[in-house]
């Protein structure tokens, strides 16, 4: 592939990437440290005036969701309790203020079924406190709550009724927005923190494959021979270290860096233009040229004489 070819081949693959990045849905991913699975009882049934509510902490900017999971009882059942409907509330407790809401009929509520209140992103929710409030518009409790645990399961937050403490906590899992700045922004974090492994993994993944290319094959054009470097390095690679190991070594950092730095030391001397280097070194693999004796010694050698006949 010609240099031009690769150029455009580059721009075409980013340009490719970028378009990717803008038009994709991300969807919200789920905050593992603002959950809680565990549906072990229903919770009080809320009613008016006498709310169920669970407040959590936010581990990730962004939070844009908070799922919660109903226990529905039956209509026939002589302390089903009323229908009505069922309010959701989101509350920033940094501020006190109420984020979303929504209403939902108690006769639309299937048993078990998960509900997922979703507002817009917040920027800065790492580390505020909020509270997810189920209320009831009816006077009597309403036949529908949501599930819970019967003791403390969740360390970042806990559950109340009608606003005191209760024990347990209720099923819930948060929800943070993840975009392509985000990810832009985590993937900088983790290069900058993590830098140097990161550099080794890239030569680790390179050079030794590069050694043996420049002295063996040569002639490729850089697409061909970096896919080749890529193939040969993890071939070799990990046959190099396991070796390290047979002799008695340990694997390390220093072991790593140290075949790193032979690897290198191979794919330069192969660049290195003939007569540069003491004892022939850069000339590649090939066969040596035998040369007369005379020419050995620095002398001239004379054609071989034509036979005189007679």
């Amino acid at each position: 592939m010609s240099p031009r070819a690769t150029k455009w081949l580059t721009v075409c693959l980013g340009l490719s990437l970028l378009c990717g990045l803008a038009i994709v849905h991300w969807a919200p991913l789920p905050d593992f440290d603002a959950q809680q699975h565990r549906a072990e009882i229903p919770a009080e049934r809320p009613s008016l005036g006498r709310e169920v509510s669970q407040t959590f902490t936010s581990e990730h900017d962004g939070l844009t969701a908070v799922e919660v999971q109903f226990a529905v009882y039956d209509a026939d059942e002589p302390a089903a309790g009323g229908d009505g409907e069922i309010v959701l509330h989101l509350t920033d407790l940094t501020d006190n203020r109420e984020i979303a809401s929504q209403l939902l009929s108690v006769s639309a509520i299937a048993p078990d079924s998960r509900y997922r209140l979703q507002f817009d992103p917040q920027p800065n929710s790492a580390g505020r406190s909020y509270r997810m409030s189920i209320q009831a518009t009816s006077a009597k409790p309403a036949r529908a709550t949501v599930w819970a645990t019967s003791s403390d399961s969740y360390a970042g937050g806990e559950m109340a009724v009608g606003g005191q403490p209760a024990v347990g906590d209720i099923v819930f899992q948060a929800f943070y927005d993840y975009g392509p700045l985000a990810l832009a922004r985590d993937l900088a974090q983790r290069i900058s923190t993590g830098a140097a492994p990161f550099a080794v993994a890239l030569c680790l993944l390179f050079l030794p494959g590069m050694a043996i290319e420049r002295w063996l094959l040569r002639g490729l054009d850089l697409a061909a021979a970096a896919g080749l470097w890529v193939g040969l390095s993890v071939a070799v690679a990990p046959v190099l270290l396991l070796l390290v190991t047979v002799a008695g070594g340990a694997l390390s950092a220093t072991t790593t860096v140290g075949i790193l730095l032979l690897a290198a030391a191979l794919a330069i001397a192969s660049i290195v233009p003939r007569g540069r280097l003491p004892g022939g070194i850069g000339r590649g693999i090939g066969l040596a040229s035998v040369a007369p004796s005379g020419e050995a010694e620095g002398q001239p050698t004379n054609p071989v004489s034509p036979a005189i006949s007679g």
